[in-house]
């Protein structure tokens, strides 16, 4: 697609430790005689990690896989840094990446990985926040966190070849990514796999997106979203629940994808039986809800999304694999087939 062409290269032409002391204590207290747990040295510390990086704001850095993995202990921002190919990015507790500008370009053979250094501690994902423009995000690997992987705020990264995968949000909309873009800016993906993303999997309240949350203009070219999931639910009498866009959620703008497939994400919704009168729960668009504005959808596949409303008094869920609530939809040799709920 010209279009779709031109708008990403135009993006590519652009620009070319407490907490973790404290891990570590607690992991060697049960081996180590009592008192020796907590005289850990720095240097001990950095053989666990190739680089501790102590949070503040880090400026014009290379990182490299000499000194990889880089463990972030605090909330850290970034300005010029650049990461190279196969660096791994731990970050070792509940803290954001708040990025300037920052140029992580990997391979397919070494990409980068962006994780928690304990899997079972999230941290708090990529903030792009009025961030210049040049920010690269170019065979990455961003997973494991508990507020977003991504998230933009009038800011136009480049994301291609990614994964974004097992990120959330409780009580937010986007888990995997969410982004809210000015006038004129517009969110381009490209070839990236966006998997196992939830937005509010365990609280109560009405919430959108599990895989993408997108206010504004974007393009989404060659990507999966898959397994990606949105729950909504309430607990008191009259209330209403309302789970939308399991794959990506369109808040407004216009919206293009092309060559990307939908499969195998949720949208559920519930409202306690056992406290009447109870309210209305809503599950719509199991791949793709499109609240307003324009989408237009060319050789795409959206197959086995599912949609789900638990209560005995509510409408039947609806669009599992595209809902349109607003807006104007065109697709162009697009397959919608095998969903639970009606095709669109």
């Amino acid at each position: 697609d010209v279009t779709v062409q031109a708008v990403i290269q135009v993006r590519q032409n652009l620009w070319k430790g407490t907490n973790m002391l404290n891990g570590l204590r607690a992991s060697l207290a049960a081996t180590l005689p009592l008192g020796l747990a907590c005289a850990i040295s720095s240097s001990e510390l950095a053989a666990q990690c190739g680089t501790i990086v102590l949070g503040g704001t880090v400026v014009s850095q290379t990182w490299t896989p000499a000194g990889s993995p880089y463990c972030i202990t605090q909330d850290t921002q970034v300005a010029n840094l650049t990461i190279q190919p196969g660096v791994q990015v731990l970050i070792d507790g509940l803290f954001e990446i708040n990025v300037l500008s920052m140029f992580a370009v990997g391979t397919q053979a070494d990409p980068i990985v962006f994780a928690p250094k304990v899997p079972s501690t999230p941290w708090k994902g990529l903030k792009y926040v009025n961030a210049p423009l040049g920010s690269q995000l170019i065979y990455c690997r961003v997973e494991g966190s508990r507020e977003r992987g991504i998230e933009i705020v009038n800011s136009e990264p480049v994301i291609q070849h990614c994964v974004i995968r097992n990120n959330y949000i409780e009580q937010g909309n986007g888990g995997g990514i969410h982004a809210t873009l000015a006038a004129g800016q517009v969110l381009v993906v490209q070839n990236c796999t966006i998997t196992g993303n939830s937005a509010n999997p365990n609280l109560l309240g009405s919430y959108a997106g599990g895989g993408v949350y997108v206010a504004g203009d974007s393009v989404f070219d060659n990507c999966r979203f898959s397994d990606n999931l949105v729950r909504s639910r309430c607990s008191t009498s009259f209330c209403n629940a309302s789970a939308r866009g399991g794959g990506i959620y369109i808040a407004n703008g216009t919206s293009m994808f092309a060559n990307c497939t939908f499969s195998n994400n949720t949208a559920n919704a519930s409202v306690s039986s056992f406290n009447p009168p109870a309210g209305l729960a809503e599950g719509q668009g199991g791949g793709v809800y499109l609240a307003s504005g324009q989408l237009s959808m060319t050789n795409c596949i959206v197959t086995c999304n599912t949609v789900l409303a638990s209560n005995g008094g509510s409408p039947a869920p609806r669009g599992a694999g595209v809902y349109v609530a607003g807006g104007t939809l065109t697709a162009n040799n697009t397959t919608i087939a095998r969903n639970n709920k009606e095709g669109v």
